[in-house]
């Protein structure tokens, strides 16, 4: 939820959504804490469902390392369209599924990329994307077909993060790797409504 506060913080009204309830506890601690210390009361919901069982028009539509644990796909991207106003953004920060040692590294944690069913508080069984990374180029064909038209994508991340590769950071900025799309490990995708 660090994001979802920080948008409201900044005078975002704001609903928060999750499948996993010890994020969300944790969200809502965080919350809790944060109303504390600045005496304020933000506007920011935590929703235990699926993107699915939304029934709300946003502006704005913010997801966080997010888009590869949403399924059904087809209809999370159509879902996704039809909860955002004409002229709304989609912003989507997300792994690149080019990137091998990233592969290696989630191919080691869970297998193959899978499907799985989660329950949330109620018990409701909930689709789950196993970290199904995807490219940037595959997000915008699915955003497109669905009226969502691609405004900026913007690779970030040759090196993993960690403090080994700390001194390397001033080679990722650098216009070394720009054409190298394949290497880089994240990319942010903003998406427009037409």
């Amino acid at each position: 939820g660090t994001e979802s506060l920080w948008f409201s913080h900044m005078g975002a009204n704001v609903d928060a959504v999750d499948v996993n309830t010890d994020r969300l506890n944790c969200a809502r601690e965080r919350l809790r804490v944060l109303n504390n210390i600045t005496e304020s009361n933000l506007q920011c919901r935590f929703h235990n469902k699926s993107v699915l069982d939304i029934n709300k028009k946003y502006d704005i539509i913010w997801m966080e390392q997010t888009f590869h644990h949403l399924e059904p796909r087809k209809k999370i991207v159509e879902k996704i369209a039809d909860l955002l106003n004409r002229g709304g953004y989609l912003v989507i920060a997300d792994q690149n599924s080019w990137n091998i040692p990233l592969q290696l590294q989630l191919f080691k944690q869970r297998g193959f990329p899978k499907v799985v069913t989660v329950l949330n508080e109620k018990g409701d069984k909930i689709l789950y994307g196993d970290e199904r990374i995807t490219t940037a180029k595959r997000l915008i064909k699915l955003f497109n077909k669905s009226g969502i038209q691609k405004k900026s994508i913007r690779h970030y991340r040759v090196f993993p993060n960690h403090r080994f590769f700390e001194p390397f950071q001033k080679i990722e900025s650098s216009k070394i790797f720009n054409k190298l799309t394949f290497i880089y490990t994240n990319y942010n995708y903003v998406g427009e409504k037409i």
